[in-house]
């Protein structure tokens, strides 16, 4: 997809104000949620209007397969919200507009500045909400809820083990050893600090995933030793992430023994099962969007069980609000975007399958989509890296 000269002065300033707007979203994703989902993505909007961008998606949407994939789940959500016809239904249907805000990044992300730029304001972002996690730890700065993070221990290992993946990268480009050091203050605190069993997942899997692209057959072994020793020093030095480790262990065993544990892990297991077995009830199309919380509650009413209304699983969120085909849009967009990764080159073709297997996998334990930061993100960086360069483009007509 070629990018047309501007005819109209509103057009250079809608793309001066596109560039902005995406750095300041990748800057505050870690920082505000207010900021990275309402007030920036207003401004990003604002500067598609006045690229005049809606002009481009019908083409857009015949060249990318990320971008037609994102609007269809959107669509099919929206359509489920209709014949599911809950009172939440719109409500929650709203929240996954970050499937539609990737195909208006995408038009903002026209240029390679604007992905560089973005890309290293999300990390700088993140950097600065490490820097508070050390300083609400220290009592310099209030806790959140009683933990060292901006949002939730969640969202900060999350957001912590993209970081890692990124310093990895960024250290083999430059060779700067103080790179090093700042990734062993994320592993401090993603193994220290923040109870994130999610966090430290994701980044044993994306420290396979670094290995896999980056060395050969001897030094991958190396380092996927290094990946246990690091965990099972971990386990030995840290009384959080071993208490955290044996109640994991521990909920999955009375899982397997019919027992019901209450638990974090245990209410997500729960959480897991219970939400599989409503998926059964109405597999092909589902209960309808925004159901789900009425739909858990009547399943587990006369039980102690806690009612949620989140399944802290995409594909099962997905699944049982939209069915099947819900499922099976929200899987091939995750292939699309590795597939679209594949067509970049260097440390540009690493991040994006980082960015897929991030999502992919994070999305196994968590609604990625639907939480607001991490969906952010999703939008972010699938709309940067799901358009391919302008140089390739010319040279790929697919």
């Amino acid at each position: 997809m070629t990018t047309q000269p501007p005819t109209h002065p509103w057009q250079t300033r809608g793309e001066r104000l596109g560039e902005i707007s995406l750095v300041l979203i990748g800057f505050t994703i870690p920082l505000s949620n207010v900021l990275c989902t309402s007030v920036f993505p207003a401004l990003a909007v604002l500067a598609w209007l006045m690229m005049r961008g809606w002009r481009d998606v019908p083409k857009l949407l015949r060249e990318n397969c990320v971008a037609l994939l994102c609007v269809a789940l959107f669509a099919w959500l929206g359509v489920a919200a209709i014949y599911g016809g809950g009172s939440e239904a719109f409500g929650i249907w709203k929240k996954y507009r970050e499937l539609a805000l990737v195909v208006i990044y995408m038009g903002l992300a026209a240029t390679l500045p604007n992905r560089q730029r973005a890309v290293t304001a999300l990390a700088v972002g993140l950097m600065v909400a490490l820097q508070i996690s050390f300083m609400q730890a220290a009592g310099m700065l209030p806790m959140k809820h009683g933990n060292p993070v901006l949002s939730s221990s969640l969202t900060q290992g999350a957001l912590m083990a993209w970081l890692a993946f990124w310093l990895l990268h960024y250290h083999r480009k430059t060779g700067l050893n103080g790179i090093l050091a700042l990734l062993a203050l994320v592993l401090a605190n993603l193994f220290f600090l923040v109870d994130s069993s999610t966090g430290v997942v994701l980044v044993l899997a994306l420290g396979l995933l670094f290995g896999l692209q980056t060395m050969q057959r001897a030094k991958l072994a190396v380092m996927t030793g290094g990946l246990i020793a690091m965990v099972a020093i971990a386990f030995a030095v840290s009384p959080m992430f071993r208490a955290a480790t044996k109640g994991d262990v521990k909920a999955v065993r009375d899982m397997l023994n019919g027992e019901t544990t209450f638990t974090p892990t245990g209410e997500r297991l729960q959480f897991y099962r219970n939400s599989f077995a409503l998926f059964t009830e109405a597999p092909v199309l589902g209960h309808g969007t925004g159901r789900f919380h009425e739909k858990y509650a009547e399943h587990v009413a006369g039980t102690k069980q806690v009612v949620t209304s989140n399944a802290h699983n995409e594909y099962l969120m997905v699944g049982v609000q939209s069915g099947l085909i819900g499922m099976g849009i929200l899987v091939a967009l995750f292939w699309a975007m590795w597939r679209a990764a594949a067509r970049w080159e260097g440390m540009d073709r690493w991040l994006a399958q980082g960015m897929v297997v991030w999502l992919t996998v994070g999305c196994c334990f968590n609604s990625f989509i639907l939480d607001s930061r991490e969906g952010m993100l999703f939008a972010l960086l699938a709309a940067l890296y799901a358009k391919p360069p302008i140089a390739q483009t010319h040279n790929d007509p697919s």
